[in-house]
């Protein structure tokens, strides 16, 4: 488990990085993670735009148009 410096380093890096891209294309490496439809899932997130940059702990949260 990376520490809590780390997860911060690396929610400032994609904040500065993908703010307000649009997903484009989606890979699902481990489906087992999604619940659910996978094809539901993926049509949900095209299109999307990154709105904003959370971090709960360890766990990073996107702001989504959605």
């Amino acid at each position: 488990m990376p520490e809590l410096p780390e997860v911060e380093t690396v929610l400032r890096t994609l904040e500065s990085r993908i703010a307000s891209l649009e997903i484009t294309g989606i890979t699902v490496r481990w489906p087992k993670v999604i619940i659910g439809d996978q094809e539901e899932f993926c049509s949900q997130l095209m299109h999307q735009h990154f709105n904003g940059f959370m971090r709960r702990g360890k766990y990073l949260l996107f702001v989504m148009d959605d």
